[in-house]
C-alpha cells in the first residue's frame, strides 16, 4: 500500500497550468472546456485547451508548460491522449 506521504512530495501546491483536452468530435465537451477555462482563469489558474489533435496542446504538455492535464471524453478519449503524447 502507498501512503499519503508519498502523493505529499510529489505535489506540494496546487497546479497553476492546466491544459484541458477535447475529443475532436465532441462539441459538447467543446463547451465543457470554455467553461472550464473561464472558471478556472477567475481564479487565477493558466488553462489551455483545444482538440487533442492540436499540435500547440500538445506541445504546452510535452515542453512541461502544464502541472495538470485534463481529458474530456470518454474511455477512449483517454487512452487516445495518452497516444499522443507517449507518441
Amino acid at each position: 500500500m502507498v501512503s499519503a506521504d508519498h502523493y505529499n512530495c510529489c505535489m506540494t501546491a496546487p497546479p497553476r497550468r492546466i491544459a484541458i483536452g477535447v475529443h475532436p468530435k465532441m462539441p459538447e465537451a467543446f463547451a465543457l472546456a470554455e467553461e472550464m477555462a473561464a472558471f478556472l482563469a477567475k481564479r487565477g489558474v493558466a488553462c489551455a485547451h483545444g482538440s487533442l489533435y492540436e499540435e500547440r496542446l500538445r506541445g504546452k504538455v510535452l515542453d512541461g508548460e502544464a502541472d495538470l492535464l485534463i481529458v474530456l471524453g470518454g474511455d477512449g478519449t483517454m487512452l487516445r491522449a495518452l497516444g499522443r503524447l507517449l507518441g
